[in-house]
């Protein structure tokens, strides 16, 4: 697919970017930055990365909108319901109804709270680690309150614990605030705890990165998972060289570690 920047423009945004400390593009898919930029562009009232080059030179917040703005924040609740279904199957057949679960590029916090509500629900305790590199977004996430329009039927069957706020939100109930903690922390430059986590989740954020970047992020977060543990990842995304992680395929979208 032909990019839709000029190769000389493009890689003097990525220079910039790298040289200042703002971004380091190289790590992220080509293709997959480029659609967004030129949103971001769109949004912001430039036309060309030159201006944009400029604009970021004069204003420092401008970088920290863009660093945002293409930091993907996409999520939903139990998204893709049958990869949930079949992640608690494996989970309760295997004996393990609590424990560490680290939810990586957690987003909004859409992730991390439909396992509390999945577990929860089976009177399961688990101590959940929700992480993504975005301050904003943590701290919006925390609150455990989400929009009106995010609610599904897939949430009627954890009505017990959730609450209506008003008619224009809603919230978990008091005790996930004490079973998920929140943190900033970058997967391209930050290593999670070492066999720590019996489930580790990260959906739908290995296909943003270069391949060589997503070799990093996936020796980061096998290297959290203890023996046993499993890795839950996006429906579409593939690991066709799992082995190689130390990983066995034991269901669409789920492996456990075995070394």
């Amino acid at each position: 697919m032909a990019s839709r920047f000029p190769d000389i423009e493009w890689h003097a945004l990525v220079h910039y970017l790298d040289h200042e400390g703002f971004l380091f593009l190289q790590d992220y898919r080509r293709d997959q930055v480029e659609r967004r930029l030129w949103g971001f562009l769109l949004r912001e009232g430039y036309i060309r990365l030159p201006d944009l080059i400029e604009g970021l030179h004069r204003d420092r917040d401008l970088a920290t909108r863009l660093k945002n703005f293409l930091t993907v924040h996409v999520s939903e609740f139990f998204r893709d319901p049958p990869y949930w279904e079949r992640l608690a199957e494996r989970l309760h057949a295997t004996g393990v109804t609590g424990g560490r679960a680290w939810s990586a590029g957690c987003s909004w916090g859409a992730e991390p709270a439909s396992f509390w509500l999945m577990e929860r629900l089976h009177g399961h305790l688990w101590n959940i680690w929700a992480t993504d590199t975005d301050s904003v977004t943590i701290q919006q996430a925390k609150l455990l309150r989400y929009p009106k329009d995010s609610l599904s039927p897939l949430l009627d069957p954890y009505r017990s614990l959730w609450r209506q706020d008003d008619d224009d939100s809603w919230s978990l109930i008091s005790a996930a605030h004490d079973d998920i903690r929140w943190d900033t922390h970058d997967l391209l430059v930050e290593k999670g705890p070492v066999r720590a986590f019996d489930v580790v989740m990260s959906r739908y954020v290995l296909i943003y990165f270069s391949h060589e970047a997503r070799r990093r992020v996936l020796e980061n977060l096998v290297s959290a998972i203890k023996i046993g543990g499993f890795l839950f990842i996006g429906a579409t995304e593939t690991l066709l060289d799992a082995r190689q992680f130390g990983l066995e395929a034991v269901a669409p979208a789920l492996f456990q570690r075995y070394v």
